[in-house]
């Protein structure tokens, strides 16, 4: 009689994680497939820049000119960053070199525009949310 007990509970408890997907990794896994989002399109150096030059003029306080100068600096710097990250012929060394020549082109790029320090704080600018909301509140005050 014991083993019959056992044996229904077993038949009972198999049957179960069949119907339900039994496991703890799979709770909450539906049996429809999943529908994958398509991949966001990528910026454009043009619609980066336009993002944040609202941004740059503020801190650095530049005029139309200066702006305009800066904005294209970017596109044109941003333009050469993407295309150095979709090129898979080279290897890691040559990708760090020729970051570096880049960066350091951007940098004589703007130096009649700003100082050293303003190129170097520009170049680390946190562009996150928490970032953007501490400018606007020092800003504001």
């Amino acid at each position: 009689m014991r083993i019959l007990l056992i044996v229904f509970i077993c038949l009972l408890g198999i049957q179960a994680q069949a119907q339900y997907g039994g496991g703890r990794y799979n709770r909450g896994m539906s049996s429809q497939p999943r529908t994958q989002m398509p991949a966001p399109e990528p910026k454009t150096p043009s619609e980066i820049v336009e993002e944040h030059i609202n941004d740059y003029q503020e801190v650095f306080d530049l005029d139309n000119f200066e702006k305009e100068v800066l904005k294209n600096a970017l596109i044109d710097h941003i333009t050469k960053l993407q295309d150095l990250q979709g090129d898979r012929t080279l290897k890691a060394e040559d990708i760090r070199e020729k970051y570096d020549r880049l960066q350091n082109e951007f940098k004589q790029s703007l130096s009649s525009l700003m100082t050293p320090d303003e190129i170097n704080k520009l170049i680390a600018m946190d562009f996150s949310k928490k970032a953007e909301r501490k400018r606007r509140k020092s800003k504001d005050n």
